[in-house]
Protein backbone atom coordinates (compact mmCIF):
# COMPACT_ATOMS: atom_id res chain seq x y z
CA UNK A 1 0.00 0.00 0.00
CA UNK A 2 2.76 2.42 0.93
CA UNK A 3 4.69 1.52 -2.21
CA UNK A 4 1.64 2.21 -4.39
CA UNK A 5 1.16 5.64 -2.80
CA UNK A 6 4.82 6.42 -3.35
CA UNK A 7 4.59 5.42 -7.02
CA UNK A 8 1.48 7.55 -7.48
CA UNK A 9 3.34 10.55 -6.04
CA UNK A 10 6.23 9.95 -8.44
CA UNK A 11 3.86 9.78 -11.43
CA UNK A 12 2.09 12.98 -10.33
CA UNK A 13 5.39 14.83 -9.98
CA UNK A 14 6.48 13.68 -13.43
CA UNK A 15 3.19 14.89 -14.93
CA UNK A 16 3.59 18.28 -13.26
CA UNK A 17 7.15 18.63 -14.55
CA UNK A 18 6.09 17.65 -18.08
CA UNK A 19 3.22 20.12 -18.01
CA UNK A 20 5.60 22.86 -16.93
CA UNK A 21 7.88 22.09 -19.87
CA UNK A 22 5.10 22.96 -22.34
CA UNK A 23 4.01 26.18 -20.65
CA UNK A 24 4.71 29.46 -22.41
CA UNK A 25 6.47 31.10 -19.45
CA UNK A 26 10.17 31.82 -19.20
CA UNK A 27 12.51 28.87 -18.64
CA UNK A 28 15.28 29.04 -16.01
CA UNK A 29 18.37 26.80 -16.09
CA UNK A 30 20.78 27.29 -13.16
CA UNK A 31 24.13 25.54 -12.76
CA UNK A 32 25.61 26.12 -9.32
CA UNK A 33 28.23 25.19 -6.75
CA UNK A 34 28.74 26.23 -3.16
CA UNK A 35 29.43 25.28 0.43
CA UNK A 36 27.47 24.97 3.64
CA UNK A 37 27.56 24.42 7.37
CA UNK A 38 25.36 22.41 9.71
CA UNK A 39 23.66 24.30 12.54
CA UNK A 40 24.70 21.51 14.95
CA UNK A 41 27.79 19.31 15.29
CA UNK A 42 29.52 20.83 12.26
CA UNK A 43 33.26 20.34 11.93
CA UNK A 44 34.02 21.11 8.27
CA UNK A 45 32.52 22.85 5.26
CA UNK A 46 30.14 20.74 3.18
CA UNK A 47 30.56 21.19 -0.60
CA UNK A 48 27.47 21.18 -2.82
CA UNK A 49 26.85 21.42 -6.57
CA UNK A 50 23.96 20.83 -8.92
CA UNK A 51 21.36 22.04 -11.42
CA UNK A 52 17.92 23.69 -11.32
CA UNK A 53 15.41 23.84 -14.14
CA UNK A 54 11.96 25.39 -13.93
CA UNK A 55 9.45 27.32 -16.02
CA UNK A 56 6.89 29.96 -15.27
CA UNK A 57 3.46 28.33 -15.14
CA UNK A 58 1.46 31.27 -13.83
CA UNK A 59 1.90 34.90 -12.88
CA UNK A 60 4.67 34.85 -10.27
CA UNK A 61 4.85 31.03 -9.94
CA UNK A 62 7.33 28.60 -11.47
CA UNK A 63 7.62 24.82 -11.35
CA UNK A 64 10.38 22.38 -12.26
CA UNK A 65 13.05 20.31 -10.54
CA UNK A 66 16.35 20.54 -8.75
CA UNK A 67 19.12 17.97 -8.43
CA UNK A 68 22.49 18.11 -6.76
CA UNK A 69 25.03 16.67 -4.35
CA UNK A 70 25.32 17.73 -0.71
CA UNK A 71 28.34 16.83 1.41
CA UNK A 72 27.75 16.48 5.16
CA UNK A 73 30.55 16.60 7.76
CA UNK A 74 29.53 16.19 11.41
CA UNK A 75 31.32 15.41 14.65
CA UNK A 76 30.33 14.99 18.31
CA UNK A 77 33.34 14.81 20.63
CA UNK A 78 31.64 16.22 23.74
CA UNK A 79 32.65 13.13 25.76
CA UNK A 80 36.25 12.80 24.57
CA UNK A 81 37.67 13.75 28.00
CA UNK A 82 35.44 11.40 30.02
CA UNK A 83 36.70 8.12 31.43
CA UNK A 84 33.51 6.42 30.24
CA UNK A 85 32.37 7.97 26.98
CA UNK A 86 32.41 8.03 23.21
CA UNK A 87 32.75 10.10 20.06
CA UNK A 88 30.99 9.91 16.72
CA UNK A 89 31.84 11.39 13.31
CA UNK A 90 29.90 11.36 10.04
CA UNK A 91 31.10 12.08 6.51
CA UNK A 92 28.55 11.58 3.75
CA UNK A 93 27.52 12.66 0.26
CA UNK A 94 23.87 12.59 -0.75
CA UNK A 95 22.50 13.05 -4.25
CA UNK A 96 19.04 14.59 -4.18
CA UNK A 97 16.39 15.02 -6.85
CA UNK A 98 13.16 16.87 -6.10
CA UNK A 99 10.35 18.88 -7.65
CA UNK A 100 10.77 22.63 -7.19
CA UNK A 101 8.06 25.24 -6.62
CA UNK A 102 9.25 28.83 -7.15
CA UNK A 103 7.59 32.07 -6.02
CA UNK A 104 8.59 35.37 -7.62
CA UNK A 105 9.26 38.06 -5.00
CA UNK A 106 9.02 41.58 -6.30
CA UNK A 107 7.94 42.87 -9.70
CA UNK A 108 11.17 42.40 -11.66
CA UNK A 109 11.57 38.64 -11.18
CA UNK A 110 15.21 38.97 -10.14
CA UNK A 111 14.45 37.74 -6.61
CA UNK A 112 12.59 34.51 -5.87
CA UNK A 113 11.86 32.06 -3.08
CA UNK A 114 11.38 28.31 -3.46
CA UNK A 115 10.39 25.05 -1.81
CA UNK A 116 11.65 21.56 -2.69
CA UNK A 117 11.02 18.10 -1.27
CA UNK A 118 12.24 14.73 -2.46
CA UNK A 119 14.33 11.61 -1.92
CA UNK A 120 18.09 11.81 -1.41
CA UNK A 121 20.42 8.91 -2.19
CA UNK A 122 23.62 8.07 -0.31
CA UNK A 123 26.47 7.99 -2.85
CA UNK A 124 29.37 7.85 -0.42
CA UNK A 125 29.80 8.06 3.32
CA UNK A 126 30.59 6.48 6.64
CA UNK A 127 30.15 6.87 10.37
CA UNK A 128 33.09 6.48 12.74
CA UNK A 129 32.28 5.46 16.32
CA UNK A 130 34.77 5.27 19.18
CA UNK A 131 33.62 4.24 22.68
CA UNK A 132 35.59 3.33 25.77
CA UNK A 133 35.22 2.47 29.48
CA UNK A 134 37.62 2.63 32.40
CA UNK A 135 38.88 -0.60 34.02
CA UNK A 136 37.65 0.49 37.44
CA UNK A 137 34.13 1.33 36.27
CA UNK A 138 33.22 -1.41 33.80
CA UNK A 139 31.75 -4.59 35.45
CA UNK A 140 34.23 -7.28 36.49
CA UNK A 141 37.02 -4.71 36.33
CA UNK A 142 37.52 -5.12 32.58
CA UNK A 143 37.68 -1.97 30.46
CA UNK A 144 36.47 -1.68 26.89
CA UNK A 145 37.73 0.19 23.84
CA UNK A 146 35.53 -0.13 20.76
CA UNK A 147 36.07 1.39 17.29
CA UNK A 148 33.88 1.05 14.24
CA UNK A 149 34.06 2.66 10.80
CA UNK A 150 31.06 1.78 8.62
CA UNK A 151 28.50 3.11 6.14
CA UNK A 152 25.85 0.78 7.53
CA UNK A 153 24.85 3.33 10.16
CA UNK A 154 23.46 5.62 7.41
CA UNK A 155 20.14 5.44 5.61
CA UNK A 156 20.44 4.91 1.87
CA UNK A 157 17.40 6.97 0.81
CA UNK A 158 16.29 9.65 3.31
CA UNK A 159 13.82 12.44 2.57
CA UNK A 160 15.15 15.98 2.16
CA UNK A 161 13.30 19.31 2.26
CA UNK A 162 14.84 22.50 0.87
CA UNK A 163 13.78 26.14 1.15
CA UNK A 164 15.64 29.27 0.15
CA UNK A 165 16.05 32.36 -1.98
CA UNK A 166 17.52 33.00 -5.45
CA UNK A 167 18.83 36.19 -7.04
CA UNK A 168 19.64 36.83 -10.72
CA UNK A 169 21.98 39.52 -12.03
CA UNK A 170 22.16 39.99 -15.78
CA UNK A 171 25.52 39.50 -17.50
CA UNK A 172 24.66 39.67 -21.20
CA UNK A 173 21.55 38.70 -23.11
CA UNK A 174 19.94 35.70 -21.44
CA UNK A 175 22.92 34.88 -19.20
CA UNK A 176 22.82 35.83 -15.52
CA UNK A 177 24.90 35.42 -12.38
CA UNK A 178 22.96 33.17 -10.02
CA UNK A 179 23.17 33.43 -6.20
CA UNK A 180 21.30 31.06 -3.91
CA UNK A 181 20.85 30.79 -0.14
CA UNK A 182 19.57 27.30 0.68
CA UNK A 183 18.40 25.62 3.88
CA UNK A 184 18.39 21.83 3.60
CA UNK A 185 16.55 19.80 6.25
CA UNK A 186 16.38 16.04 6.83
CA UNK A 187 13.14 15.79 8.87
CA UNK A 188 13.84 12.18 9.85
CA UNK A 189 17.10 10.83 11.18
CA UNK A 190 19.80 9.71 8.73
CA UNK A 191 20.62 6.92 11.16
CA UNK A 192 20.07 3.32 10.09
CA UNK A 193 18.45 1.85 13.19
CA UNK A 194 18.73 -1.73 11.91
CA UNK A 195 22.51 -1.61 12.11
CA UNK A 196 22.40 0.04 15.51
CA UNK A 197 20.03 -2.50 17.04
CA UNK A 198 21.65 -5.59 15.53
CA UNK A 199 25.19 -4.70 16.58
CA UNK A 200 25.32 -5.69 20.25
CA UNK A 201 28.79 -4.18 20.72
CA UNK A 202 28.12 -0.71 19.40
CA UNK A 203 27.90 2.59 21.27
CA UNK A 204 24.22 2.10 22.20
CA UNK A 205 25.31 -0.45 24.80
CA UNK A 206 28.40 1.34 26.04
CA UNK A 207 27.83 5.05 26.67
CA UNK A 208 25.12 7.67 27.03
CA UNK A 209 26.10 9.28 23.71
CA UNK A 210 22.83 7.93 22.29
CA UNK A 211 20.97 10.73 24.09
CA UNK A 212 22.10 13.16 21.37
CA UNK A 213 21.81 10.89 18.33
CA UNK A 214 18.50 12.23 17.02
CA UNK A 215 19.95 15.73 16.78
CA UNK A 216 23.24 14.43 15.40
CA UNK A 217 21.65 12.43 12.56
CA UNK A 218 19.09 15.14 11.66
CA UNK A 219 21.29 17.98 10.38
CA UNK A 220 20.02 21.31 9.06
CA UNK A 221 22.42 22.65 6.44
CA UNK A 222 22.68 26.30 5.41
CA UNK A 223 24.47 26.68 2.07
CA UNK A 224 25.59 29.61 -0.06
CA UNK A 225 25.76 28.86 -3.78
CA UNK A 226 26.81 30.78 -6.85
CA UNK A 227 26.57 29.88 -10.51
CA UNK A 228 25.44 30.75 -14.01
CA UNK A 229 21.82 30.96 -15.15
CA UNK A 230 20.29 30.99 -18.62
CA UNK A 231 16.80 32.50 -18.85
CA UNK A 232 14.74 32.39 -22.01
CA UNK A 233 12.76 35.51 -22.90
CA UNK A 234 14.55 37.30 -20.07
CA UNK A 235 14.14 40.62 -21.87
CA UNK A 236 10.65 40.76 -20.40
CA UNK A 237 10.36 42.72 -17.19
CA UNK A 238 8.42 39.97 -15.46
CA UNK A 239 10.05 36.56 -15.83
CA UNK A 240 6.93 34.42 -15.45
Amino acid sequence: MIIMRFLKCIVLIQLLVLSALFCRGNAFTDVWGGAGLSLRNNYNTGISYGLNFYKGISNGIGFGFTMGVQQINLSNVSQENLINGGTIDMNAKYFHFAPMLVFQLGRSGHFSGYFTGGIAYLTDGYVTVHTWTDNNIWPLGSGYDYYDHSNQYLKQMPFRIGVGFMQYFRLAGSFHVFINEDIGVFPKSLENRVKAVDDSTNFYHLTNIQNNLNDFFSPTYISLRIGLAYITNSGRRRYY
